[in-house]
Parts: C-alpha cells; structure tokens; sequence
C-alpha cells in the first residue's frame, strides 16, 4: 500500500485495512510495537474528518510514544511513567503539522526504554523483530514505528533519533528516515532523552514517499541550475565486503571522498562516541533525577546503569567532551562552505541477532552515528538492499533541513 493506493481508499475501507494489517501482525510483535490504538469507529471518524486535498490527505501515521496525543498519556516505553505523567491536552506539534497536511493519526507505538537504547528489545513489553527475518532486532529505539512501516501496517511513522534512533532501524528494515536537528520545535514538546541532541524525524518505504513528506512538512528545494556536491566516507573499520558494497551503490550518487578528506575526518571524529556520551548522558540523569530514588526499581537494570553512568563524570571529561564537540562541528562548518552533504555507512552490519545484541556491536554503531549527532545536523537515511532481502544503510548528513541535497539524492533513487 502506496501513499497513493491509501488516499483512494474511503475512510471506512482505510480504518479497516489499518485493523487488519495491525490484526495480521504476529501476537508477540503486536505487543511489542503498539503502545495504543483507537477503535475501529474511531479510526473511521479521524479518516472522515481529515483535511482535504492537502499533500498527505489520507495518509495514516503512528506516533512514537514520546510524543503527546490529546487524551493520552506518554509511557516512553517504561513500568512507570504513566503513572507520574497527565494526558496531554493538546497533540505535538509535529502530530499537528502531519494533521494539517491531511495525515491520520491512528495509533502510537513502543520504543527502547525511555529511547535510551539501539536495540529493538523492550522488557515490559516486548522485542521488535525484522517483519521479514525472524529473530533478527528491527534495530531501535524507534523500534515499534520502524515495525509498522516495514510490515506495511502503515506507510508513515514519526520516530526520533538521538544518536542513531531512526537511522539505524531504517537501516536495518530497508526503509528511508529522516531526522531534522535538535532543538526545533518539533521535538522540544516530545519527552526528552538528552535535549541538546534529541532530533524529531520520521520513516517511510520509499524515496517517492519520503520525497512527499519532506516536501509537505519543511522547506525543502531543489536548485535545478545546480548539482548538489557530496562525497562518500569509507570507514577504515568496515569488512572488506561492507565497505564494497558501499562504494559501488554510492558511486550513482557522489565520488568517493579522497584521502585527505577522509584522515581528518576519521581523526576528527574518533572521539565522537565518548563525547556523545558524556554530554548526552549528563543530560538523561538530570531528566531522571526525580524519579530514580522512589521508581529505582522500575527501570529495566541496562538503562538504569546508562542513566547512572553520569554520576561519574569529572570536570575534566566534561571540559573534554566540550571541545571534541567543538571540532565536530567545526569540521563540518567547513565542510559545508564548499559542499552540500556527506554519506556515510549507518552501521557496519546487517540487522543482528540477539545474540550479537552486545556493548562492542553498540560501540561499532554509534562510532558511525555520533559524528552526525554531535554536529547537530539533518540526516537522511537511504536503504541499501542486499541479495538476500537484508539491508544496510547510509546517511546522508545534510547542512539544514533545506538543503537540496535531499531533493537531489532523493530523486536520483525515485522509483519509476
């Protein structure tokens, strides 16, 4: 179901397509991606009474449980916080914009814990598997709106991404993300993890339909008189057969970049992760803070051990977070003075199984994803399809969220 083959159903058939697919979804994997749903009457009434004639009309969308939903009340995928949280009395302001553009709203999904994972496991309520391999992590902590996109329920779904939490499920389920920049107002009224790199963003199955709502939601061009620049990144550290098929997918859409290019940026970024999470994490404790003595034993034992992790710091780790970030993002101010993106690899591995689930595959991922995250900038995330139906992913890191790159990109991946 396209975007297009959605806005012909009527709302009655759009509701009960929707229930269906949701319906069809393995027990498990339904638990573990819905958080909630409205009714069947419910559905149709919202189809009905959608705006019309506006670029997404008739398009349905889940919403990350991160976000408010008049009436409901945001769990973040935990044991507690329902209980310490009011139901909102106003949508997100990104839920608002998708509504204004002629988007449903149908439901709200699960997620990592309190976003504060990349996996799609979740002990209260279950893990998310790839639709298509069995036993294999839809990838997180997006993880229930990257399930529902991938299994076709719905063609829309918003999710966040802090250090890698849209790009990476994207990158495992063959699917396109976009995360806009810290900050903006559609992410300061979501239920932050970290506030200085919290991104708002969204999936969908194809480069037409991410083309679509890119288009309708932000100010996105393309500049006709103009190619866009970029380059690729090889990372020195993926397999030879990864690293192959990289370059021969990215050479349809830039060179790859030269030697120079590539040292200062490795060098660069090397400390990336550690300065990722330092300051990020310095941030999440003092969200937690008035939780963690009287609901301590209500968080799973790996997120409590995360958010706990800040109690450690020093004066001297943060002073040095502060100055890597710096050059982060100074590397790609001058970058960008003379180019429009860069690509680089999303994770170094297809979709793993629970059993590679480890800390040394969560270090190989966000050695890629932080850069990007650090530097506070749009990314794009573009699905590389393999010979067996898995999938990796690229990123595409972008000035700001208008830039024509992501028209260009976009349109040179477009199905005909």
């Amino acid at each position: 179901m396209t975007f297009k083959d959605w806005k012909q159903l009527s709302a009655w058939e759009a509701a009960s397509h929707l229930r269906h697919s949701v319906d069809a979804l393995p027990p498990s994997q339904r638990k573990a991606a819905i958080a909630s749903m409205p009714h069947e009457a419910e559905l149709v009434n919202r189809f009905s009474s959608a705006q019309k004639n506006r670029p997404l009309s008739g398009i349905p969308f889940f919403v990350k449980d991160l976000f408010e939903t008049k009436g409901d009340v945001i769990q973040a995928g935990s044991a507690f916080l329902k209980e310490v949280r009011q139901p909102a009395q106003v949508d997100a302001a990104l839920v608002t914009a998708l509504k204004e553009q002629g988007a449903v709203c149908v439901g709200k999904t699960h997620l990592y814990e309190f976003a504060y994972g990349l996996t799609g496991e979740n002990k209260h309520f279950g893990d998310c598997e790839h639709p298509r391999f069995s036993g294999r992590t839809t990838g997180g902590s997006s993880s229930g709106s990257a399930l529902v996109v991938a299994s076709e329920v719905a063609p829309l779904a918003i999710g966040t991404d802090t250090a890698g939490s849209l790009r990476l499920p994207a990158a495992f389920c063959g699917l396109f993300s976009f995360r806009t920049a810290p900050k903006s107002p559609w992410i300061s009224d979501a239920f932050p993890l970290s506030t200085s790199f919290d991104t708002a963003g969204w999936f969908t199955r194809s480069a037409n339909e991410m083309l679509t709502t890119l288009t309708a939601l932000t100010a996105v061009k393309s500049s006709p008189e103009v190619q866009p620049k970029g380059y690729y990144l090889p990372w020195p550290s993926l397999d030879e057969a990864v690293s192959n098929v990289f370059t021969r997918f990215t050479s349809k859409l830039c060179p790859v970049a030269a030697k120079e290019l590539t040292n200062e940026a490795v060098e660069v970024f090397k400390e990336a992760t550690t300065t990722y999470t330092v300051l990020q994490s310095k941030e999440t404790y003092e969200v937690h803070l008035p939780w963690l003595k009287s609901y301590e034993g209500h968080y799973s034992p790996e997120v409590l051990e995360r958010i706990k992790r800040a109690e450690n710091w020093t004066k001297t780790d943060i002073k040095r977070a502060l100055k890597n970030k710096e050059a982060i993002e100074l590397f790609f101010e001058n970058y960008f003075k003379t180019a429009d993106f860069l690509i680089l690899p999303t994770a170094p591995f297809v979709a793993l199984s629970k059993a590679h689930l480890t800390n040394e595959n969560r270090s190989r991922i966000l050695e890629l994803t932080t850069p990007g995250s650090v530097a506070g900038r749009p990314i794009l995330t573009i699905p590389v399809i393999l010979d067996s139906g898995l999938s990796l992913g690229l990123q595409v890191i972008v000035k700001d969220q208008a830039s024509p790159a992501l028209a260009h990109i976009l349109s040179l991946l477009q199905k005909p």
